[in-house]
């Protein structure tokens, strides 16, 4: 983990293009700010900010696909009756 900071100071020693390619700055802080990546785009915010959690949902909700509550008969037995 980030115990007191540890990482997160030791990753200002390493060039911020090694930083940024391997992404682990994306878990731990790299000095006072913190790299978010989507599809296609990266930003980077303030280590003190959080994510709106309510954005994440929501993206994860639109790659899901519906569920198809629809049962279909099959033919041949297997039922009661």
């Amino acid at each position: 983990g980030n115990f007191l900071g540890v990482t997160s100071r030791l990753l200002t020693a390493v060039p911020e293009d090694v930083v940024e390619a391997t992404s682990i700055d994306t878990y731990f802080p790299r000095g006072d700010y913190k790299r978010c990546r989507g599809r296609g785009y990266t930003f980077v915010l303030p280590r003190e900010w959080v994510a709106d959690t309510f954005v994440e949902l929501a993206k994860a909700q639109q790659r899901t696909q519906p569920l198809d509550y629809s049962m279909k008969r099959g033919s041949g037995g297997g039922g009661g009756g």
